[in-house]
């Protein structure tokens, strides 16, 4: 997910997927939602997501989020990812 480190700074090298958007990244919940709702976009994301559900999820579960967005599968739950 190279647009967290675009919008945010923070090298790759720095975080994991363990870490929550806005409690861990200290982003806002605009900030947040505009970094999953452009990381959808960008991956073609077939299905719907909604970013502000994702907003403190961790940066695994939006990367699970979109992929399943993006294969038209339904996007689970923060917290539940694979």
């Amino acid at each position: 997910m190279e647009i967290i480190e675009e919008r945010t700074g923070f090298p790759k090298e720095t975080w994991n997927r363990d870490l929550r958007l806005l409690d861990d990244l200290n982003m806002d919940s605009i900030k947040a939602g505009d970094i999953i709702a452009t990381a959808a976009r960008k991956l073609g994301a077939l299905g719907p997501i909604d970013p502000a559900s994702l907003a403190d999820a961790s940066i695994g579960d939006v990367v699970s989020a979109v992929r399943a967005a993006k294969n038209g599968d339904p996007v689970p739950a923060a917290g539940t990812q694979t």
